[in-house]
């Protein structure tokens, strides 16, 4: 299987396209597969320019079978999820890089307040729905993997390596709405 370009690839400018897809031409032509002795699943460079900024992310051996580029292409429309540029499956992906500050960062450093909570929350309940009603669920959820831009107060859920499907018989839209909503009011509740 060679590198695929989704049709958002298009949107980016000519120097990011060239620069981006140089790089992973050389990951696929070595067929490069990163060894990290921490245990990562993954190894993330970034990639900027003309303030388009990008993640490339290469998946180590434990990593090949997380399901990120599965729950980025079922995402694509979602604004609360990054967008998904291009991928080779169970080697690399590349990405847009999220703006913001992780919400475990946030609430450790007290930078947040009562009222962003709530409306931190309400977004991430809705990047819940979206996700549900292509029936993916988080089922490794974190709060750093919860991003949030305060001058566009915005939301971005990262690392969708562990999003896997569900079938309906088993759990409803609402059963996955109201489990998110417990994980992040007990959650947050450790740092208020």
């Amino acid at each position: 299987m060679s590198i695929i370009y989704t049709k958002k690839f298009e949107h980016l400018s000519e120097e990011t396209k060239e620069a981006s897809s140089n790089k992973m031409n050389l990951l696929e032509k070595h067929n490069y597969t990163p060894y990290l002795i921490d245990g990562s699943r993954s190894d993330i460079e970034n990639i900027s320019f003309n303030n388009e900024n990008l993640i490339l992310k290469v998946f180590t051996a434990k990593g090949k079978q997380d399901q990120d580029i599965e729950a980025l292409l079922k995402l694509e429309d979602s604004s609360f999820y990054p967008t998904l540029y291009a991928y080779k499956k169970n080697h690399f992906l590349l990405m847009e890089k999220v703006n913001g500050i992780s919400l475990e960062e946030l609430l450790i450093n007290k930078k947040i307040d009562l009222t962003q909570l709530k409306i931190i929350k309400e977004q991430y309940l809705l990047s819940v729905h979206e996700a549900a009603s292509k029936y993916l669920d988080n089922v490794d959820k974190k709060l750093d993997q919860i991003f949030w831009d305060s001058s566009q107060k915005k939301l971005k859920v990262i690392d969708l390596g562990f999003f896997e499907q569900f079938f309906i018989q088993v759990q409803t839209l609402e059963d996955v709405i109201q489990e998110s909503s417990s994980w992040f009011d007990e959650e947050t509740s450790y740092y208020i």
